[in-house]
């Protein structure tokens, strides 16, 4: 859970916004002017930045030197899409001019530039009486006076800095501190000064980095150039840093508390997607070229609406939501999985409700899509041990009443069976066809065993009971060991050294808790053969296969290859899926989440259905089968295939069957497998 927690980039910001001093949503801002919304857009950028048109024209754009497109070939031109979106759509009428009700307490200012500037409007919202002393004529504080004015027209600087007189804040041109005004007279009539003055000044303060609060005059803070900042936004940024300063000291408040230079400044995110995470269609054509505004006698012109369209959509859109649009129950409870873990960590597992952890399919998928490859899995599967030891060994969830009374009758002597090999022969190997093939097609299951024993010398025997993956997966883990250890003594009973399973679940629980040697019949048999009379049954057929393959075995490639292999050899013409083989999607009746959150697994049937680009699906999971047909595919076991008539589009039909007729198939699994033992 840590990992997660400390590693999820999901609720990580991209890092055109994390660099920006005054974390400006660019991401956002760029998608709207993308979207011909240069209105939103420029509402976005006024959130933050009273100065969009000045920072249009001459911010250093920290944003763009960490724009991770840049990395690939060149970044998004941001300020100058800033400045398409003052220049316009920006109306003084939109502006953000409420202030709080006065508070009866009274700030200077020093210093008009735009750490002044910034933190007089911050301060004036608060509802403070501020009062700014410049000793220039005119607004802007150096910009005005280093900036050549082709680059930064004095009328854009004047037209944004009116906001400080729409805000009533007092403004004192030509006014020098220690010349027109003693600074022992501001230090009497006001409650804090702010300095914002030029570098010039820097030496003589000794301040907190993060309050700026200076160390020998508590009711004295200092921003920009006279600070740290080097750049127009890291003033704005420092300005905006001291008069929350400011404001926490008026009030008596702890001005460190819950605080930090990463959260009030740019900053360096967690955030990276590597090349192939990126978007699809991220290098198309004419993505990869950057679009230059035109110059004219020396004047940059900015975008057109066409120009500003074209740039924006160059934009990534940064962001690692991977897992959250790969999964269908994520969605359902946060918004990233940071967040989701960082609430179990806090609250405590037990006042966050279970249905969240019982709604994973544990099918690994989120793994596969995480850039980082954090482990969702574990994590849920640990909760559920949690819950289920919290509640006296039962499930929270009261849909998994179902799995008890299908736990209680698959370890009935009624539905179980033991067979050893026939004829007197050595037991080698043991056929164990799980739970959900048996109450499928119990004349396929006792057609597999006939050809079996026909091609390994009759030295197969038979083992019909649940391999404990039901309990497994609830979170019964001890109950779970109960009843794998009486699967394992049936096992060793019949002194068998191989175990075929027909079940992918099997196949990894034999793998990682039995003693036997575990193979897959699908992987068996590309070995021994198919029934000759079933060699090339399906070519001429007029349908087309998808293959569903299961997750449990997701990793396991000669099963993969083994089921093509036999679809081949039956001569069925085969279409892949996008999401085959290791990127197999769930179908749906992973993690027990069927009874207990039916709604979250009929999305993922339905998804994953709907994929099939045929119509019908080929599957080697009884479960898997019913889930594609619940989702609306044609559905078919394998086996069907195996040991069935051509298959054509006229035998399409419904194979699904409620519970007791489930059951009743099952009984029959275990009569043709006891009827072949003697």
């Amino acid at each position: 859970m840590k990992d997660i927690i400390e590693n999820c980039m999901g609720a990580s910001e991209a890092a055109c916004k994390s660099s920006c001093p005054m974390n400006t949503d660019a991401k956002t801002y760029v998608r709207l002017i993308g979207e011909d919304k240069g209105k939103e857009a420029i509402k976005v950028i006024r959130e933050t930045l009273f100065l969009p048109g000045v920072l249009g024209r001459i911010c250093a754009h920290p944003c763009e030197q960490n724009c991770r497109r840049g990395k690939e070939d060149s970044p998004i031109a941001i300020a100058t899409l800033k400045r398409y979106a003052a220049d316009n759509f920006d109306n003084e009428e939109d502006w953000d001019i409420s202030v709080k009700s006065k508070n009866g307490k009274k700030i200077a200012i020093i210093g008009m530039g735009p750490a002044g500037a910034q933190g007089a409007i911050d301060l004036a919202k608060e509802g403070y009486e501020v009062t700014i002393f410049d000793r220039s004529s005119e607004f802007g504080g150096m910009m005005r006076v280093r900036i050549p004015e082709h680059k930064l027209p004095r009328e854009v600087i004047d037209r944004e800095y009116s906001l400080l007189e729409k805000l009533g804040i007092n403004i004192q041109f030509s006014t020098e501190i220690g010349k027109d005004i003693s600074f022992e007279k501001l230090e009497k009539n006001y409650d804090a000064i702010l300095i914002a003055t030029g570098k010039n000044a820097k030496s003589s303060f000794v301040f907190d980095e993060l309050t700026l609060q200076l160390i020998n005059n508590k009711k004295v803070f200092v921003a920009g150039n006279c600070a740290s900042a080097r750049i127009v936004v890291e003033a704005m940024s420092e300005g905006r840093r001291a008069a929350k300063s400011i404001d926490r000291f008026l009030n008596g408040k702890d001005l460190k508390e819950g605080r930090s230079l990463e959260a009030e400044g740019g900053y360096q995110t967690k955030l990276y997607l590597p090349t192939e995470y990126l978007p699809e269609g991220w290098n198309s054509f004419g993505k990869n070229e950057r679009v230059i505004p035109k110059i004219v006698n020396g004047e940059n012109l900015g975008f057109t609406k066409e120009e500003a369209i074209k740039e924006a959509n160059r934009c990534l859109k940064c962001e690692c939501k991977l897992c959250m649009k790969e999964c269908s129950m994520l969605n359902d409870y946060t918004d990233c999985p940071k967040t989701l873990f960082t609430e179990y960590a806090e609250k405590g597992y037990e006042n966050v409700d279970p249905k969240i952890s019982y709604s994973c399919n544990m099918c690994n998928q989120c793994t596969l899509k995480c850039p980082k490859s954090l482990d969702l899995k574990s994590n849920f599967s640990d909760l559920r041990s949690k819950y289920i030891k919290d509640n006296g060994g039962k499930s929270p969830m009261k849909g998994h009443k179902a799995i008890e009374a299908h736990q209680y009758l698959g370890y009935s002597k009624l539905f179980n069976t033991t067979n050893t090999a026939p004829n007197g022969k050595k037991t080698k190997y043991v056929f164990f066809p799980g739970c959900s093939l048996p109450s499928y097609n119990s004349v396929a299951v006792g057609n597999i065993m006939d050809h079996l024993q026909n091609k390994l010398g009759g030295e197969v025997g038979s083992l019909l009971k649940c391999c404990g993956k039901p309990p497994k997966a609830l979170g019964q883990d001890e109950l779970f060991k109960e009843r794998f250890q009486t699967v394992q003594e049936e096992l060793d009973k019949v002194g068998a050294e191989t175990i075929i399973v027909a079940c992918q679940s099997c196949y990894g629980i034999f793998g990682t808790y039995g003693k036997q040697n575990v193979i897959s019949l699908w992987e068996l048999l590309p070995e021994i053969g198919l029934p000759e009379s079933q060699l090339g049954i399906g070519k001429g057929s007029d349908v087309k296969f998808n293959i569903h393959d299961s997750c449990p075995t997701r990793n396991v490639t000669k099963i993969h290859d083994g089921i093509r292999w036999i679809m081949e050899k039956l001569g069925y013409e085969v279409e892949e899926l996008e999401n085959s083989r290791e990127k197999t999607r769930c179908c749906g009746f992973g993690g027990m989440i069927v009874p207990a959150v039916p709604e979250v697994a009929k999305k993922v049937m339905n998804r994953r259905a709907k994929e099939t680009t045929t119509g019908h699906m080929v599957t080697y999971c009884a479960a898997c089968r019913e889930s594609m047909e619940n989702g609306g595919a044609d559905a078919l076991h394998i086996v069907d295939l195996i040991f069935g008539d051509k298959y054509k589009k006229s035998k399409a039909k419904k194979r699904n069957m409620g519970p007791v007729k489930q059951w009743l198939t099952r009984y029959k699994s275990k009569l043709e497998l006891n009827k072949r033992e003697s």
